[in-house]
C-alpha cells in the first residue's frame, strides 16, 4: 500500500485522462501517483521521452546510467522497470545483473569481473556512482569522463541521473507498489509521453 493513496483519474490534468484513454500505459503507477502534481506531470512525461529519443548517449549507456541510480537510490520499482528495458536497448544479462547486484556497493564497478563492462562502460559506471554518493567528484573520476564522453554526454548523465533519483525517491518514500501485472512495456509507455505534448 502507497503511504498516500493514488489519485483518481478524473482528478487528474484533463490532457492526462485523454492520453491514459488512448494509452493505458500511462495508468503505470509512478506516473499516475505524479498525476497528484498537475503543474509537473506534463513536463516529466515530456523530459522522460526526450531521455528516449533524443540524447547523444548510447541507449545501453542511457539504461546502465538509469539502472545503477536505482540500485544506488534503493529503488526497487525503479529497478523492476529498467531491467527489461535494458535488456532491450542493448546491454547483456550479465551487465544488467551486476548492476542491480552490486550497483549500490561503493567500490562498484570495480568489484565486478574484468570484461563485463568495456572500458567506457566502467568510467561512466564509476562516475555515476561516485555523483550518486555526492556531493562532488573526484578530479581522478571526473578526468576520464572527460576524455571519453563529450560535453553533451556528460551533462546528459547527469541530468539523466538526477531526473531518475526524483523517480526513485518519488517511489521509495511514497512506497509506490511495482505494477501488479508485473510487465513493462517501455516502447508503449514511449509512444504515449510522445503524445503528451501534441496538442
Amino acid at each position: 500500500m502507497p503511504r498516500i493513496p493514488f489519485p483518481k483519474l478524473e482528478d487528474a490534468p484533463k490532457e492526462y485522462q485523454e492520453q491514459v484513454a488512448k494509452f493505458p500505459a500511462l495508468r503505470l503507477n509512478i506516473l499516475s501517483m505524479w498525476s497528484h502534481a498537475p503543474a509537473t506531470i506534463e513536463l516529466a512525461a515530456l523530459w522522460g521521452r526526450q531521455q528516449f529519443t533524443s540524447l547523444a548517449l548510447s541507449p545501453a549507456e542511457r539504461e546502465l546510467v538509469i539502472l545503477v541510480t536505482g540500485a544506488c537510490a534503493k529503488s526497487e520499482y525503479e529497478v523492476a522497470q529498467h531491467v527489461p528495458m535494458a535488456l532491450q536497448a542493448g546491454c547483456s544479462k550479465i551487465q544488467v545483473e551486476q548492476v542491480v547486484a552490486r550497483g549500490a556497493e561503493p567500490e562498484f564497478p570495480s568489484n565486478v569481473a574484468e570484461g563485463v563492462f568495456n572500458e567506457k562502460e566502467t568510467v561512466l559506471l564509476k562516475w555515476i556512482r561516485a555523483v550518486a554518493a555526492g556531493p562532488v567528484v573526484s578530479d581522478e573520476l571526473m578526468d576520464p569522463v572527460k576524455q571519453l564522453y563529450t560535453n553533451r554526454e556528460i551533462t546528459e548523465a547527469l541530468t539523466l541521473h538526477g531526473f531518475y533519483y526524483m523517480l526513485a525517491r518519488l517511489t521509495t518514500v511514497l512506497e509506490i507498489p511495482i505494477d501488479e501485472d508485473g510487465s513493462f512495456d517501455g516502447l508503449k509507455v514511449l509512444s504515449a509521453m510522445s503524445s503528451l505534448d501534441k496538442k
